[in-house]
């Protein structure tokens, strides 16, 4: 199959949508008649007609992608999963649970194919008309894709660091430990790079897609959605073992964790141990001696 444009354009595209550069030039065309036809109120003329007619066929088969499933099962997964979590923070707990339903709207309600729309943009379509000034219909799929993002980023720009002063909580391995300076820099910069790298890569998708030798020009919000995934997977993967290590989940689990609610609005909200609860002698060892 063909490099698709994006991720959710595999819910329609199956192995017989393979547009050529001329099918591109038939799609950019139409488009472009389209939204003159509704700036202008008017109905195409006889010389625009076999341009959105050839556009049509390629788009005659909506719903046929034969990765749709996959798709549309993995964003309810990471969607489910993103709500059923509890982050330290409620702020973080609940900027996650609208990930998990923004997750979930990008796959019930598919991406415009053509003149093919989902239902709950059908039904929105009317009352865009209704307003005063010129404005294309958003389709709602994009819209969650893009709160999805801002969700995301807003999680590990601003909730990440959130954990990194907590005393190591040895468990009953005798594992945990706190960090050392080095790794909560380290691991407090990661962070909110996932965080800015989440939010440019709307930037960066283009960029690349002019690089020469790859394969698809066309595929530039495919490489925005690619950035987005890694940055964000980045930020999971140093999360996970930065609370595997301080066995922080642990200490919540325990109910001995309190916020420090911060007044700079850089530096974000803090987990910290309550004065009601104090480190073991051997977790207050890791905490002078990281090593």
């Amino acid at each position: 199959m063909q490099v698709q444009a994006s991720i959710s354009q595999y819910y329609h595209a199956d192995k017989g949508f393979h547009p050529s550069e001329e099918d591109f030039a038939i799609l950019e065309g139409a488009a472009r008649i389209k939204k003159a036809t509704t700036r202008e109120h008017r109905k195409p003329t006889p010389a625009e007609l076999p341009m959105l007619d050839e556009a049509a066929k390629l788009y005659s088969r909506p719903g046929a992608g034969e990765l749709r499933d996959l798709f549309v099962g993995g964003l309810f997964i990471v969607g489910v999963l993103l709500i059923v979590y509890r982050g330290f923070l409620p702020n973080e707990d609940l900027v996650l649970n609208f990930a998990g339903v923004f997750a979930m709207g990008v796959a019930l309600f598919h991406m415009p194919w053509g003149e093919h729309r989902s239902w709950i943009d059908e039904a929105l379509r009317p009352l865009f008309k209704r307003l005063p000034w010129e404005l294309d219909v958003p389709s709602v799929h994009y819209v969650c894709a893009l709160l999805l993002f801002i969700c995301l980023g807003y999680v590990c720009f601003w909730c990440g660091t959130a954990t990194l002063d907590l005393p190591g909580d040895p468990g009953p391995k005798g594992k945990g430990r706190s960090l050392s300076p080095g790794e909560k820099s380290r691991l407090r910069w990661a962070y909110r790079g996932c965080g800015i790298f989440m939010a440019s890569s709307v930037v960066l998708g283009p960029f690349f897609s002019h690089i020469p030798n790859i394969r698809s020009k066309h595929a530039k919000v495919l490489l925005i959605e690619f950035f987005g995934m890694i940055g964000f997977a980045a930020y999971w993967v140093l999360k996970t073992w930065e609370i595997s290590t301080t066995g922080a989940d642990r200490l919540a689990a325990q109910r001995k964790l309190e916020i420090e609610l911060s007044k700079s609005l850089f530096k974000g909200h803090k987990v910290r141990l309550s004065d009601t609860a104090q480190p073991s002698p051997q977790g207050q060892h890791h905490l002078e001696d990281p090593g």
